[in-house]
């Protein structure tokens, strides 16, 4: 049986996130923009900051919500995936 590679994700380079009171934000190397996040996309931006994978995030994630497997798979896959094209992650 073949095993199913595993992603990694990690902030791309000179991404700058920071948490201020209530409310985090990450700011797009590129441009300068400024990406507010909600709680969740605060937790998972701090699980990324350093290189990881995605069956780990999801399991983190799994650890500190009441939620289904089916649905953090499909809530992460989306976030990251607008991460990634707003230039803020790499995905490998």
């Amino acid at each position: 049986m073949k095993r199913e590679k595993d992603t990694f994700v990690k902030l791309k380079e000179g991404t700058v996130f920071r948490i201020m009171e209530n409310e985090s934000a990450l700011v797009r190397p590129d441009d300068g923009t400024l990406i507010i996040l909600n709680e969740t996309g605060t937790f998972i931006v701090k699980n990324i900051k350093k290189k990881i994978s995605k069956k780990a995030l999801i399991r983190k994630i799994i650890n500190e919500y009441d939620t289904t497997l089916q649905r953090v798979e499909k809530d992460v896959d989306s976030f990251l995936k607008k991460l990634e094209k707003e230039g803020i992650i790499e995905i490998s």
